[in-house]
């Protein structure tokens, strides 16, 4: 069983998963923020749930979903743009505003090569790295995964997020996992490059 820690904070739901240590990830409900970005209220309840393995996504007509998903760039760019809300409004929320304001979208900003998306905060001021998957379809469905963000997750481990956003074009939710991308979850090589010798 994992343990499930759920807050919600206006208009923002998450809930943290772990083997009672709930900063192993978090499962976010996404909704609208006041017309103000505020978070004005919070509130905090305990679930239990079984874990249950990952489904596989259905492959109607030999089409490989997974890829066309994730060469959709618009789709990739309206999770970050919601992710980029999320956090902007976690800092003002925890009072911090003045760090809200410093919130960077890295991806369009520098490049998208640096190994993740957000350079966001703690509340001492710490980076926070974040990178963001989206996609459409359930939350256990699988997501590519570059060297470089795998690279940089293991390098940076304590300060690198995962925010994977999931059902996003019905009602979007998230969760989110700290740590390298090794530890945290299942990686299976899946492209090789070739090169005629």
């Amino acid at each position: 069983m994992k343990r499930v820690v759920a807050m919600a904070v206006a208009g923002f739901v998450f809930s943290a998963h772990g083997e009672g240590n709930p900063s192993k990830g978090r499962e976010i409900v996404l909704a609208r923020l006041g017309d103000d970005g505020s978070l004005p209220r919070l509130a905090e309840a305990e679930v239990t749930r079984p874990l249950k393995p990952s489904p596989t996504v259905p492959d109607v007509l030999g089409l490989d979903y997974l890829a066309l998903e994730a060469r959709n760039g618009a789709l990739g760019q309206a999770g970050e743009e919601l992710a980029l809300a999320y956090e902007v409004a976690r800092l003002r929320h925890l009072g911090k505003p003045k760090l809200a304001d410093r919130v960077e979208p890295v991806s369009r900003t520098r490049g998208d090569g640096l190994g993740y998306d957000i350079r966001s905060f703690e509340t001492s001021g710490e980076d926070r790295f974040l990178e963001v998957k989206t996609t459409g379809f359930g939350k256990d469905t699988p997501f590519y995964v570059t060297r470089t963000e795998l690279r940089f997750s293991v390098e940076s481990a304590l300060q690198f997020h995962l925010y994977r956003l999931f059902q996003f074009r019905k009602e979007p939710k998230m969760f989110s996992l700290n740590g390298a991308l090794d530890k945290t979850c299942v990686l299976d090589p899946s492209q090789f490059i070739a090169r005629v010798g």
